[in-house]
């Protein structure tokens, strides 16, 4: 039986552990909308850098488009 695919928030803190040293930091950013509603935007810091923004309809799906934005900026930056 094949293990689901992790998500972009493990793979981004596997990856800032292995080469950073730290755990990645989630900070909200904004929070619009009626409650029923609403966006989130999360930006994602690992150490000192802001590497990417990500926005969801929850804290948590707007956390794991940040981590996927991060990992796909690293990746291009070869960081």
């Amino acid at each position: 039986e094949a293990a689901a695919p992790k998500s972009a928030k493990s793979r981004l803190q596997e990856w800032s552990q292995r080469h950073r040293g730290v755990r990645p930091i989630y900070e909200l950013v904004s929070s619009h909308g009626p409650a029923h509603a609403q966006q989130f935007t999360v930006a994602v810091i690992v150490g000192t850098d802001r590497l990417a923004t990500g926005s969801g309809s929850s804290r948590q799906r707007a956390e794991e488009h940040a981590a996927q934005a991060a990992l796909e900026h690293v990746a291009e930056v070869g960081a």
